[in-house]
């Protein structure tokens, strides 16, 4: 593209927008607990990002009408998820008998680490193992998650008891959730978005406003270093893990990366060019708009009835023929070709333009708004409560929503594993937490002489 100062007045409206969402969530403490502005950064990651590094003159891209294209139509995504989460999500919410619940409860202080070993169970022990199964896949998935969950717990409890050296703990277990994925896994953007879940939680609370800004800013810069870094070694990374390499061949593997690791910059070529292979999909969404403009080939509506469907277990369902991820959705739509074996994930921006055009993408985006919006205000109130199991389950559902590289076929079947996993989780806890019982007010006897009237 000639002119890549096109870009400038959408990246100007982004930067409006999320600063926004920003300032509005920040404001109302008490009403989320960050999904909102999780949703937002992956967003700003895969779509913003990509748009920005093609606005500079001398980064040499490629297919920046591609990207132009696919930018006008995740701007619209944008605003309308920013009405959904700030408008139609707190009035859903407000009308919604799970939000009007008055009780208070008493949780264990051992429910975070409840939380964190069964999360640990479900990765280490049964995701290997019969998470491979038919609808079993799909709740060991949700139950890793809990891992993020009482990471988050932690640091909630660790600061209303006023110990920030707890609360630091946490967060630097954290830390090693990307870790973690890249070594048994051999993929970053797991772990990267679990911390992010994590570090947003927590910026919701902290005090004071301008050192989370500035340390969120800080953690994001180090990403951005370290995703170059792993991108540049992610073959020799990943031939590793999947030889099944010893785990001390593996950690010397990724520590030559951390090593390695070059500050990102945005006049290194090679840095742009990481950014752009895997983290741009305004180049998928403006093939489509290309593509379905000469075809006319609309979904129209086939794979969101195919996400409604995914609902339904397997183990119901025995011959369903819904499956996890984006499949060949992709290149259906762009009419591009990838190398066998290669994920592409399909992004709500190009699925809801892929079934129904620009009108799709503003009403999907203002409906995900809204229930996104709506669970956030949801856990946070469980959260207050101290209903720390109500948290739970509803933080669960919420983050199955944050899959903005996957189909939604993978968002509608891990919430709805979210919600089985989560309930059946909390029976077997139960005992740790209960209903805090009303305290009895009895009048206290009047003293001799009282001036109060008899």
């Amino acid at each position: 593209m000639e002119d890549s100062w096109v870009f400038f007045p959408q990246l100007l409206l982004w930067a409006l927008t999320i600063s926004l969402i920003v300032w509005r969530n920040w404001q109302a403490r008490h009403e989320g607990v960050g999904l909102v502005l999780a949703y937002c950064f992956q967003l700003w990651l895969l779509h913003w990002l990509g748009a920005m590094i093609h606005c500079f003159p001398w980064s040499g891209l490629p297919e920046g009408d591609l990207v132009f294209l696919g930018f006008q139509q995740s701007s619209y995504a944008l605003l309308a998820f920013a009405v959904g989460s700030l408008a139609l999500g707190p009035a859903l919410a407000a009308h919604s008998a799970w939000l009007r619940v008055r009780r208070s409860f008493l949780p264990a202080p051992q429910l975070p680490h409840a939380y964190l070993v069964t999360g640990i169970v479900c990765y280490a022990l049964l995701a290997p193992t019969i998470g491979r199964l038919p609808s079993l896949n799909a709740l060991t998935a949700a139950g890793q998650q809990l891992t993020v969950v009482a990471c988050c717990l932690g640091c909630w409890q660790a600061w209303r008891e006023r110990e920030r050296r707890k609360v630091v703990g946490w967060l630097g277990f954290s830390l090693f959730l990307p870790m973690v994925t890249v070594l048994f896994q051999g993929f970053l953007g797991y772990g990267v978005m679990a911390l992010a879940v994590v570090f947003i939680f927590v910026g919701r609370f902290w005090r004071p406003r301008l050192l989370v800004g500035a340390f969120l800013l800080g953690t994001a810069y180090l990403g951005l270093s370290f995703y170059t870094a792993y991108m540049r070694d992610r073959t020799e990374i990943r031939e590793s893990v999947w030889g099944e390499e010893a785990l001390s061949g593996r950690m010397d593997t990724v520590w030559r990366t951390v090593v390695s690791m070059e500050w990102f910059s945005p006049y290194d070529p090679q840095h742009l060019e990481a950014v752009d292979g895997r983290l741009n999909q305004n180049v998928l969404v403006g093939a489509a708009v290309v593509q379905l403009a000469h075809t006319g080939r609309y979904a129209m509506g086939e794979t969101l009835w195919e996400a409604a469907l995914a609902i339904i277990p397997r183990a119901i369902w025995l011959n369903k023929p819904i499956g996890a991820g984006s499949g060949n959705l992709v290149s259906r739509f762009t009419g591009l070709t990838f190398a066998e074996g290669t994920s592409v994930g399909i992004g709500p921006v190009l699925e809801f333009y892929a079934n129904f055009g620009s009108a799709g993408v503003v009403a999907g985006f203002l409906l995900l708004g809204a229930l996104v919006g709506m669970i956030d205000r949801v856990a946070a109130r469980r959260l207050w409560q101290g209903d720390w199991q109500g948290f739970a389950l509803w933080f669960l559902v919420g983050i199955a929503f944050l899959q903005v590289g996957g189909s939604l076929v993978e968002v509608t079947a891990g919430a709805a594993a979210s919600v089985v996993l989560g309930q059946v989780v909390n029976v077997f806890l139960r005992g740790y937490q209960r209903l805090r019982r009303p305290v009895e007010l009895v009048p206290a006897p009047r003293a001799s002489g009282s001036i109060w009237p008899g």
